[in-house]
């Protein structure tokens, strides 16, 4: 996944959608279909349609309209870490070794005796892998709890798909434009989608 759509992107997916393999040439036979006058003099981004048989959302650049982000700000604001959980310690260290990148120096000399007061292992090879995200009080099970009790709604703009097709289900999730660090939640394959795109312009019809 790209920096930027994990930052600040909503594409997510099961399956990837390798560029440069025929996708996008389907997708924008189906935008030629329904908005031949569309203007994509710069950058295809497709044009917002729906009829009941598909839907094209472009990407959405705005914020939460449901309420989800808003609730995961209030929890956030509600809930930190205890203050003997290994996080605080991992956040007091010095990581100036981000600098001069002398990883196996710092690990000894600053983070293993971290890890040793809260008894993690320290003999694996690379054993300070995954350092950043570790915990050792109930924040994390409090965060998955929010998340099984909190959800968008299914029509908050920021998880729609850009391309949905309803009688499957099947749908495209992407990053800007399609298909750019794009995500389908089914796998099939390029002959598949086009049946699909076939489908879709014969509904326009």
């Amino acid at each position: 996944m790209e920096l930027g759509n994990m930052v600040f992107g909503n594409s997510r997916g099961e399956y990837r959608i390798p560029r440069a393999t025929g996708y996008e040439e389907q997708l924008a036979r189906l935008f030629d279909a329904y908005s031949p006058d569309r203007d994509n003099s710069w950058r295809e981004y497709g044009v917002n349609f729906e009829n009941g048989v598909f839907s094209v959302f472009p990407y959405y650049w705005g914020d939460c309209t449901c309420g989800y982000d808003e609730a995961e700000c209030e929890w956030d604001k509600d809930n930190e870490h205890s203050s003997t959980c290994y996080q605080i310690d991992y956040q007091k260290a010095d990581r100036s070794w981000v600098v001069d990148m002398d990883t196996d120096k710092w690990a000894d000399e600053v983070l293993k005796p971290i890890y040793e007061k809260h008894g993690f292992d320290t003999t694996e090879t690379h054993w300070w892998h995954g350092c950043a995200i570790r915990c050792t009080c109930d924040y994390e099970d409090s965060w998955e709890k929010f998340l099984s009790e909190n959800k968008h709604h299914q029509d908050c703009p920021t998880i729609k798909p850009n391309f949905l097709y309803k009688p499957t289900g099947f749908s495209i999730s992407w990053y800007k434009y399609p298909l750019r660090d794009s995500y389908m939640n089914h796998k099939i394959s390029v002959v598949e989608f086009s049946e699909i795109i076939d489908k879709c312009i014969d509904s326009l019809e």
